[in-house]
């Protein structure tokens, strides 16, 4: 009976000793997924994480850009939030005067309705519906306004607010002059002169330029002040820029005689020299005085208004005379300083264009100057760069210079680059040249047949006139048949290629 009693306790111990290790085995066995579940878990949070800051980071960019009046920089940053990012009614009563004031009256009545939809009864709502019966006259919708008009003056908005729809009501001739006239001199001719100004910037982004310009100076002459005539005028003129230059210069010439010292007279001396610039068919002959001027007044609004539309279009030309001038230091560091401030310009590919023929002339020149520190000493600086703007030429440039210094390894390396980052088409049978040839110094006659054997069948062969394709031919053909090969041998020994190639074709 001991026994049996014994016997059971141990079978029982057993048992128990089974269990824990099951429990840990299966533990152990899926802690690994469910560890893989909480880090995904968290990777997910620390992102969702970033992006909310860097949304909250937006809207305070938003905020700051309104507060300066840029409202057209304010609607270019929303592009940057995420599209499932909610904003605040505050926020977006934000962004639908900033669309009202760029031109954009659609816009601007879309995120009123977002305002009033969650707003109803607040101030909130009464400036959102004012904004949206602006909207509604802009576009000339007066039978949508005349009846918003009256359930605001019947609504629980303030009087202020109420007086400027009764100015609006007026506006659209559904009000007579004498029910205006015991209003504020000043509050008529504030909201008549805007609406005239809203309307002209709307025009302008319907390309309705004849319109625009009406609108526009019957604000200047008739609501307007002296000191507001040149921003409007200025706005004129940069629509007719993109149409007719001959009547932009002369509203960009009316600016700088009656508002010299304003902004929009440097912005208009900018146009001016630009235009002139760009008429010239040979940029050579331009007086030297005139592309210093142009730079200068260049620099001058990318220092002094760098929030401004146009800052980005005077780097640009910074860096497209400074290149066409041949000043490749200048370009190489405007392009630089261009992709560190827009990354997203319509003028990145062109600019990104500048600065690698920049750097690879800049390679060349001190190449021929025998300055090789610097060639190595730029190489370092603008390498991450490189990769950036896929600038296969500046690597191409440097093997060709390592391979004239018999660096061969470092040769190799820069044309491999150079295949890789390429952009240029033509570009690539010169690469493959390069490395075809480094194979045959390296006497890797192997992998030198495969190179030349693909680029002699290849698309490009035709259009092969390089001295070095010659040689590699000789060498190519030497190697089945001398008889083959004594055509690109005289092509050889009749061209530019430096000697020593000539001799090893010779032994």
């Amino acid at each position: 009976m001991k026994n049996l009693n014994f016997l059971v306790i141990v079978f029982i111990i057993f048992l128990s000793f089974l269990s824990i290790f099951t429990f840990f085995s299966i533990s152990i066995s899926e802690s690994p997924k469910d560890l893989g579940i909480i880090l995904f878990s968290s990777n997910k949070t620390e992102e969702k994480e970033a992006e909310v800051k860097r949304a909250e980071e937006t809207v305070q960019k938003i905020k700051n850009a309104y507060n300066q009046k840029l409202y057209e920089k304010t609607i270019d940053l929303l592009k940057d939030l995420p599209s499932d990012f909610s904003l605040t009614p505050e926020e977006n009563l934000i962004i639908s005067e900033s669309f009202l004031r760029s031109g954009f009256p659609e816009r601007a009545s879309e995120f009123s309705e977002k305002v009033i939809s969650v707003k109803k009864g607040t101030h909130e709502a009464c400036l959102a519906n004012l904004i949206n019966i602006k909207a509604n006259i802009i576009r000339g919708e007066y039978k949508i306004a005349k009846k918003d008009l009256k359930d605001f003056l019947d609504s629980y908005c303030d009087e202020g607010l109420k007086k400027e729809a009764k100015i609006l009501l007026y506006f659209i001739k559904e009000l007579p002059a004498e029910e205006i006239k015991k209003l504020d001199k000043n509050l008529i001719i504030k909201n008549l002169g805007e609406i005239y100004k809203l309307r002209g910037l709307y025009f302008i982004k319907k390309g309705e330029l004849k319109r625009a310009e009406d609108d526009f100076f019957t604000f200047i002459n008739v609501y307007g002040t002296y000191k507001e005539a040149p921003e409007l005028i200025y706005q004129l003129a940069e629509a007719y820029f993109k149409k007719d230059e001959e009547k932009a210069k002369t509203f960009y010439e009316l600016i700088i005689t009656n508002w010299d010292g304003t902004k929009e007279a440097l912005f208009s001396k900018f146009r001016l020299y630009q235009i002139a610039y760009e008429k010239s068919l040979i940029k050579e002959l331009l007086p030297e005085k005139t592309k210093e001027d142009l730079i200068s007044f260049a620099t001058l609004i990318k220092s002094k208004y760098p929030e401004e539309k146009i800052a980005e279009e005077a780097s640009f030309m910074i860096v497209k005379v400074s290149f066409e001038d041949k000043n490749y230091f200048s370009a190489r560091k405007g392009a630089i300083e261009f992709f560190k401030t827009y990354e997203k310009s319509p003028f990145i590919d062109i600019v990104k264009t500048y600065y690698c023929k920049s750097v690879s002339s800049l390679f060349e020149e001190n190449y021929e100057k025998k300055n090789l520190s610097l060639v190595i000493k730029l190489e370092v600086e603008d390498k991450e760069l490189f990769e950036k703007t896929k600038c296969g030429e500046a690597y191409y440039t440097l093997g060709d210079i390592y391979l004239n210094y018999n660096f061969y390894t470092k040769a190799s390396y820069c044309f491999i680059r150079a295949y890789e980052l390429n952009n240029r088409e033509e570009l690539i049978p010169k690469t493959l040249l390069k490395l075809g040839l480094l194979a045959l110094e390296d006497k890797n006659l192997d992998l030198f047949n495969d190179i030349f054997n693909f680029l002699d069948k290849s698309k490009y062969k035709d259009s092969i006139k390089d001295p070095y394709y010659f040689y590699l031919k000789a060498f190519y053909e030497g190697q089945k048949d001398l008889g083959s090969s004594e055509y690109y041998l005289n092509l050889v020994l009749n061209s530019t290629l430096s000697e020593k190639f000539k001799e090893k074709l010779l032994k």
